[in-house]
């Protein structure tokens, strides 16, 4: 068993991390902002992105939580900047990141990616996905090449997957394939991609492969017609949004609230 949250305020209160630690799951998957370093006096230098992190790292029922409970994470854009992208200054993603290295028990590999995977016992594969130091602009046209993943990532993910034994395989992107909103910063910017990862898991056969995603402020369970299912987790410490008033009519099945995946 697993949880899974994203989202998470400074200055919140923290009543979601004991509900999570109650669980007492197998391990804790952050889906990103994790913290807001934009809001509430945005961080511009590392020690600002530092001091960002240590307002929640430091609390006492964070501290509980992950003395108990291993974790694996992604970040998405607000631990650098709202929309993160190519166009986001280097200087500020440099800074955010660095901190995000030290506050978080994740080690990078030598080569920098930030994408990996882990098993977890004979029957589970977790693919985490880096979404946001690869991705072009979020407002280029979506032609031929425009990447939210990049070419090396895309090509990794594919062949592992491909090649992964595990009976079942969990692909971790900090922001949705689908919800009804149309917002380019989620993979509704990045369609041809998208259809690509899609068309290459059913012409090569690959089977067991569902998505969990976040970035939305509600949870959801998404089926899409291409075959695939996307549990949307929801916000841990930080409002909530309510759920677009109709699904994407490429959506087989769309529900909202409390959900889960077994």
């Amino acid at each position: 068993k697993f949880v899974a949250a994203c989202e998470f305020y400074e200055q919140a209160r923290y009543p979601g991390v004991r509900a999570l630690e109650s669980e007492a799951a197998d391990f804790f998957l952050m889906l990103g902002d994790l913290p807001y370093a934009d809001k509430f006096g945005a961080a511009t230098t590392l020690e600002d992105y530092r001091a960002k992190h240590a307002a929640i790292h430091v609390t006492p029922d964070w501290i509980s939580f992950l003395e108990k409970t291993p974790f694996f994470g992604v970040f998405d854009d607000h631990e650098i900047q709202n929309d993160w992208d190519a166009k986001t200054d280097p200087a500020l993603a440099r800074a955010g990141l660095a901190a995000w290295g030290e506050w978080k028990p994740i080690l990078v590999p030598s080569t920098g990616q930030y994408y990996r995977s882990f098993a977890w016992g004979a029957d589970l594969r977790v693919f985490l996905l880096d979404t946001r130091t690869k991705r072009d602009s979020n407002l280029a046209p979506d032609r031929v090449g425009h990447s939210m993943l990049g070419v090396t990532q895309k090509a990794w993910l594919l062949r592992e997957l491909e090649a992964a034994k595990e009976s079942f395989k969990l692909v971790v992107t900090s922001v949705p394939l689908r919800s009804g909103w149309k917002w380019r910063d989620h993979w509704e910017g990045y369609q041809r991609e998208r259809s690509e990862i899609f068309a290459a898991l059913r012409s090569k056969g690959i089977e067991g492969v569902a998505f969990l995603s976040g970035d939305h402020h509600f949870s959801a369970r998404n089926h899409h017609a291409e075959g695939f299912p996307e549990l949307i987790v929801g916000a841990l410490a930080a409002h909530h949004n309510k759920p677009p008033l109709e699904r994407d009519p490429v959506m087989v099945e769309s529900r909202t609230g409390p959900c889960y995946m077994r």
